[in-house]
């Protein structure tokens, strides 16, 4: 685990994570919007090189916007993996029909 995360039980780092994939939602909402399009579309496009690249301005949005995209997909990964080890640890410590989630 980071750094970042030393001295948070498991619950919370994917709690914290969790809320960091919020926020880039946030963020991707409002391209979304602007753009009516969702982000896995327009990043599609934008890896295939299919958008116009004249206008600096929109360059530099649509960069912003494909990072943003490449962060969130990272950090769902990240989530996923560490669910599934906060999974594994809440499996090992008591019997299925006996697991308890702690309330944050």
């Amino acid at each position: 685990m980071s750094e970042e995360y030393t001295g948070l039980s498991d619950n919370s780092v994917v709690a914290f994570k969790n809320e960091r994939i919020k926020g880039l939602n946030r963020e991707l909402e409002l391209y979304e919007s602007k753009y009516g399009l969702l982000s896995k579309d327009f990043y599609e496009l934008y890896a295939n090189g299919e958008l116009p690249d004249e206008d600096i301005v929109q360059i530099d949005e649509y960069g912003r916007w494909a990072a943003f995209y490449q962060i969130k997909l990272e950090r769902e990964a990240t989530y996923e993996t560490l669910a599934q080890q906060h999974i594994v640890t809440l499996r090992a410590s008591a019997p299925a029909s006996e697991l308890a989630l702690a309330v944050r």
